[in-house]
C-alpha cells in the first residue's frame, strides 16, 4: 500500500501598488505621518527635539520586532530612510545655499556622495545572487514529500525550495529564494545582501555616512556659531536662536539627526568591514554561534583581495 504524501502549498503574495500586500501600505502610510510627526514635536525646542529622536530610536525598534516576529517585509524602513536623507538634502538646498554661507566646490563634493550613495543603493537593490528565482508565483503550488525533503537536506539541497545549494548558500525566508554567499537581509533597502551586491553595500555605507556627516557639518557651521578644530575642519560652536523661526529648527533638527543616522551608519560599516576581513558573513557568525562553530581561517589582506577584486 502507498505511503500517504503530505503536500505543504506555497501561496505567493497579494498583488498590489508597491508589489507588496496592503499590511505593507499601512507601513508605508506609518512611516510617512510618523516621520513628519515626530520632527514637528522636534522642531518645538531642545528637549522635544531629544525626546523625539529617542521617540524615533524606540519606534523603529519596534516595528522591526513586529517585522520579525511575523516575517513580513515592510517598506516601512526603505521609505523611512529615503524622507531621512532627502530631507537633510532639500533643507540644505533650500534653506542654506540661499545664504551663501556654502561654497560652491563644497556643494559639489556634497552632490558627487549624494549622487554615489544612491547609485550604491540601486546597484544594491539589483539581483544579490538569487540562486532560484522563483517563475510563475501567480498559480503556482509546490508540492513537496516530507521523505524527499529530508532526503533533499542530506543530498545538500535546501530544505524549503529542494535546489542544489553551493557552500555558503542559505535561504531567506522574507524573499523566499536562496541567496549564494548571504550576508543578511537588509530591512533598509528590502532586500537580501549577497555575493553580487555586497561589496555595493558596503561601498553605499561608506558613501552614505561621509554624505550624511559632510551635508550636516555643512548645515551646523551655516546655523550656529563655527570654529576651527585641529586647525584644519569647521565645526559648530554654539548654535543660540535656531528654534527661533520654524524654517531654522527644522534644518536644524534634520542635521542633528543626520549627525546620530551617520554615527549609526559607521558602526554598520566598521561591522561589515571587520566580516570582510575575517571571511566570513553576518549569517554565518549567527550559525556558529548556535552550532559553536569558528570563524574561517585566512589572512586579512588575502581575505580583501578576494572580496573586492575577485
Amino acid at each position: 500500500m502507498p505511503r500517504p504524501s503530505i503536500r505543504i502549498p506555497v501561496f505567493s503574495r497579494p498583488s498590489s501598488c508597491c508589489g507588496l500586500s496592503g499590511p505593507i501600505d499601512r507601513h508605508v502610510l506609518l512611516a510617512i505621518v510618523s516621520f513628519f510627526a515626530l520632527f514637528w514635536v522636534a522642531c518645538q525646542g531642545w528637549w522635544p527635539m531629544w525626546t523625539s529622536l529617542a521617540t524615533m530610536l524606540l519606534l523603529l525598534g519596534i516595528v522591526h520586532g513586529h517585522c520579525h516576529r511575523k516575517r513580513l517585509r515592510s517598506r516601512f524602513f526603505l521609505v523611512w530612510g529615503l524622507l531621512s536623507y532627502f530631507q537633510l538634502l532639500l533643507l540644505l538646498q533650500l534653506a542654506v545655499v540661499p545664504q551663501l554661507k556654502v561654497l560652491f566646490s563644497e556643494n559639489m563634493a556634497l552632490t558627487v556622495l549624494v549622487l554615489a550613495a544612491l547609485y550604491c543603493a540601486y546597484r544594491t537593490r539589483t539581483d544579490p545572487g538569487v540562486l532560484n528565482p522563483h517563475r510563475n508565483e501567480d498559480k503556482e503550488e509546490v508540492k513537496i514529500v516530507i521523505e524527499d525533503r529530508v532526503s533533499a537536506v542530506r543530498e545538500g539541497r535546501c530544505a524549503i525550495c529542494l535546489v542544489p545549494m553551493p557552500p555558503r548558500t542559505s535561504h531567506c525566508l522574507l524573499c523566499g529564494v536562496c541567496i549564494q554567499r548571504r550576508d543578511h537581509h537588509c530591512i533598509w533597502l528590502d532586500t537580501c545582501i549577497g555575493v553580487n551586491n555586497h561589496r555595493y553595500f558596503i561601498l553605499g555605507l561608506i558613501t552614505l555616512a561621509m554624505g550624511l556627516f559632510y551635508g550636516a557639518n555643512l548645515t551646523l557651521t551655516s546655523l550656529c556659531q563655527p570654529m576651527m578644530f585641529w586647525g584644519m575642519f569647521l565645526v559648530p560652536r554654539t548654535c543660540p536662536g535656531v528654534f527661533g523661526d520654524w524654517l531654522t529648527a527644522w534644518v536644524f533638527t534634520s542635521a542633528v539627526y543626520s549627525v546620530l543616522v551617520a554615527c549609526l551608519v559607521s558602526i554598520v560599516l566598521l561591522q561589515q568591514l571587520i566580516m570582510v576581513a575575517c571571511n566570513t558573513t553576518v549569517y554565518e557568525i549567527r550559525k556558529y554561534q548556535q552550532f559553536n562553530g569558528s570563524i574561517r581561517p585566512g589572512s586579512i589582506w588575502n581575505n580583501c583581495l578576494n572580496f573586492w577584486i575577485k
